[in-house]
């Protein structure tokens, strides 16, 4: 993807790509329905929290409608704005601390018993709820300037349903692992070939998906 794109652009590269991968999978009778994702925010800063180990994020709930998805297909510039808009304007209205507030109500209300029971079918089930999560860790070479050893390229795993991303000197990695089991592999794969052509097209050939 090359140094000329700053976080932000490539951030925002990594939110289209996966949009484009999920368009190729829309089916007639359901594109009535709203592209829905639950994109993590990160809330370290604003809580005064420093360097940690601990999940201190807030997913938020973010719906795409399918005649914007469409619009946008056609305008990559609108495509990359599409979830960064919808993010941004969730956190001016101030709906990421509504989101944070459940989580810690949940943990303090809800017995390990309940907890268990509730995940418990979402750990054997053939497909989860039909929110996908969307995460973009950011650029990472900064883990690695330390290093005694050279760092040639990474490899990551999710055990969420879902796509990560991260961006790694000139290579943007899209892991799409988190869907085997979920899709079958006709569905994965068009998943992919969409997202990475999209990349292509648009791009230039510089990211690497990883299914």
């Amino acid at each position: 993807i090359g140094p000329d794109l700053d976080a932000r652009a490539r951030s925002a590269l990594f939110f289209a790509a996966v949009l484009a991968g999920l368009a190729a999978l829309r089916r007639p009778g359901l594109r009535a329905l709203p592209v829905r994702l639950r994109v993590p925010v990160d809330l370290r800063r604003e809580l005064g929290i420093g360097v940690t180990l601990e999940n201190a994020c807030s997913a938020l709930a973010v719906e795409i409608p399918d005649d914007a998805l469409t619009a946008a297909l056609a305008d990559p510039a609108r495509l990359r704005a599409l979830v960064p808009d919808a993010v941004a304007a969730l956190l001016a209205a101030g709906v990421h601390w509504g989101t944070l507030v459940e989580c810690m109500v949940v943990s303090r209300l809800a017995t390990r018993a309940m907890l268990r029971d509730h995940l418990r079918p979402d750990l054997v089930a053939e497909r989860r709820a039909n929110t996908m999560v969307v995460t973009y860790v950011g650029t990472v070479d900064r883990y690695f300037d330390a290093a005694p050893f050279p760092v040639r390229t990474l490899q990551t795993h999710t055990p969420t349903w879902g796509a990560n991303g991260y961006a790694f000197r000139d290579a943007l990695i899209v892991n799409c692992s988190g869907f085997a089991g979920l899709w079958g592999d006709a569905e994965l794969d068009a998943f992919v070939d969409a997202a990475r052509a999209w990349i292509t097209r648009h791009h230039g050939p510089g990211a690497e998906l990883v299914a």
